[in-house]
């Protein structure tokens, strides 16, 4: 998703939970000074023309309905969660809110994509020494800038979905996703998640949600 179409929503999504742009650059700042550039062509490689899998951490995920012929994008703790039955990640998206140990030991041979936001500068600090840093493509809500990126979503599960179509996914499939399990503010949270896999779904000509 390229940024002019990302920025109404990310407006939007900060007037909704009044979140601070300032806040969000300043931790997208302190990832950026932090990463090596990634390769993208990795990516591509990894995603286009294939079939993806995008694993949410819902309560109702069972991992063993993911298909081991598909290519596996966890959303945070989804990919501990998946490693625990058997299950590998090839690409983890996390905001490290959810497992950071585990996906930074990931990062040791995996891709890792890292978003940097306001509420998780302290996450940031704390956790990227422990990554492996040619592993890490870095994100962020704002405007990308450096060696971060912007690919579009709002939560883990989400921007996941969206990674796997910037990078050419011919079919993405969604496994432990459940819009309404959660209260409070992440059921908001999840209500942005599924609005934006709903523009997504009619970009793509594929139902997502």
């Amino acid at each position: 998703m390229r940024y002019e179409d990302w920025e109404p929503f990310y407006d939007a999504i900060r007037d909704d939970f009044g979140y601070s742009r300032d806040a969000d650059e300043r931790s997208a700042r302190l990832l950026e000074r932090r990463l090596t550039r990634f390769d993208l062509d990795r990516l591509d490689a990894l995603l286009h023309g294939e079939t993806v899998a995008v694993v949410g951490n819902a309560p109702t995920l069972k991992p063993s309905r993911v298909p081991t012929d598909a290519v596996v994008v966890a959303a945070d703790a989804a990919a501990k969660r998946l490693a625990e039955a058997g299950v590998s990640a090839d690409v983890a998206v996390t905001d490290l809110d959810g497992a950071p140990r585990y996906v930074a030991e990931l990062s040791s041979e995996k891709t890792v994509a890292v978003h940097a936001h306001g509420d998780n500068r302290d996450a940031l600090e704390g956790w990227l020494p422990e990554f492996e840093m040619r592993n890490v493509v870095g994100t962020t809500q704002t405007c990308p800038f450096g060696v971060l990126h912007n690919f579009g979503g709002f939560t883990d599960g989400d921007r996941a979905v969206f990674l796997a179509d910037e990078f050419g996914a011919a079919a993405i499939e969604l496994y432990g996703f459940d819009f309404d399990a959660a209260t409070g503010e992440k059921r908001r949270k999840l209500r942005w998640a599924r609005r934006l896999l709903r523009v997504l779904s009619e970009k793509r000509g594929e139902k997502l949600v």
